[in-house]
Order: structure tokens, then sequence, then C-alpha cells
């Protein structure tokens, strides 16, 4: 009987971790890809022959400029491929930045209020969180270089 309340326990444990993998995930989801939220971002707004329109987001988050785009010449028509791809890219980075967050945020909750020590928890996680901030500025700066 005791055997059988521990696995519950582990099962139930395992379970409301689970769903809050799924929570932060679609908040996440619900942030980057219905909201559009994509602070210092970029966003292809359209394509056409040759040219691309940009939307450029500021620091909060909020629209700025759209920029309308073209190679300056024939042989950097590679820009123009590159762009293509790294700006819908940039979408998953920030998808990645907030599930890592909303995740981080609902377990350290989730541990804390059961009385846990949470301090190689929050390591880890901030690690997590960092990397995913690192992959997102390379993105963002690489970018830039194409613009």
């Amino acid at each position: 009987m005791q055997e059988e309340s521990k696995v519950m326990l582990k099962t139930r444990d395992i379970l409301i971790k689970a769903l809050f993998g799924l929570m932060g995930a679609g908040l996440a989801y619900l942030l980057v890809y219905t909201l559009t939220y994509l602070p210092n971002g970029y966003e292809l707004v359209s394509k056409q022959q040759g040219v691309l329109h940009i939307q450029e987001y500021n620091l909060v988050g909020l629209k700025e400029d759209k920029i309308k785009w073209q190679p300056p010449s024939e042989e950097e028509d590679w820009r123009l491929k590159a762009l293509k791809t790294k700006i819908p890219n940039l979408m998953v980075s920030y998808f990645i930045l907030f599930t890592s967050i909303f995740i981080t945020l609902f377990l350290t909750l989730y541990e804390s209020s059961k009385g846990k020590r949470i301090i190689g928890d929050l390591i880890a996680s901030g690690l997590t969180v960092l990397f995913a901030f690192l992959t997102l500025l390379r993105n963002l700066d690489r970018i830039k270089e194409l613009l």
C-alpha cells in the first residue's frame, strides 16, 4: 500500500510538470504567433519578386516601420534568400525563449509551494533561458547584418 501511494505521488508530480510544460508552450505560442509579440524583432509581411516587405518591432514589441527591402544587385540575391529563411526562424527563437521562461516560472512556483529548495532548479532553468536568449540575439544580429 505504501509503495502504491509513492508511485501515485510520483505519477501525479510528473503529470503536473507535463501540464506546466504544455501551458508554457501554449502561452508562448499565443504570445508569438497569435499576438505577434516580437520585441526588437522582424516579421515577414509579404514576399514579391525580388522584394521583401518586413515589419519591424521596437523594444516593447509595438510595430515601428515597414521596411521594403530588395538586394542592391543581382549578385547579392543570396541575401534575399537568407532573409526569407532567417525571419521566420526568428519567430521560432522567440517561441523557444518564451516557452522556457514560462516553464521556469511555473515550475519554480510549483516547487516553492511544496516547500522544496529551488536554487538548483533555478540555476538549471536560468541556463536554459540564457541559452535561448543568446540564440535569439544571434539571430537578430544576423538579420540586422543582412538588412
